[in-house]
């Protein structure tokens, strides 16, 4: 949906000064709202399965690294999805270089910000003891 939006507002632009200014602004508005929804998404795992965890850490069923291990690649499929679905939609429409590599050099630089900013998310939601502490950081 906010594909979409972006990508309509900043359809087909020009390559004079007002469209390059306005390519700035869709790719910030990109990459912003990639960076936000990843953030948003994770920051309130940790502090919501403390109890689980904690007990089921205490009864010695599992480590805290295999815990996180298999939480971050059972999520993994998630964020490389969104990235990729975002781009397809967002970069043909806002009208950036066409071509295949570099299409797919967009891909890599958007799926690497969207991990940046879940592990971001992942350091926020370890780091508070409570949802609205993490949420107001």
């Amino acid at each position: 949906m906010v594909a979409t939006l972006i990508g309509s507002i900043y359809f087909g632009q020009k390559l004079d000064q007002d469209g390059v200014m306005n390519i700035n602004g869709s790719l910030f508005l990109f990459l912003t709202n990639m960076t936000f929804q990843n953030v948003f998404a994770v920051i309130n795992v940790f502090s919501a399965e403390l109890p689980v965890f904690l007990r089921e850490k205490r009864s010695r069923l599992f480590r805290v690294d295999t815990y996180f291990l298999g939480k971050t690649i059972a999520e993994v499929p998630l964020f490389l999805a969104v990235p990729f679905v975002f781009t397809s939609i967002t970069y043909p429409m806002i009208g950036l270089k066409s071509g295949a590599v570099h299409y797919l050099t967009a891909l890599m630089i958007v799926v690497l910000v969207a991990n940046v900013a879940t592990s971001f998310g992942y350091l926020i939601s370890c780091a508070s003891s409570s949802i609205s502490m993490a949420l107001s950081v």
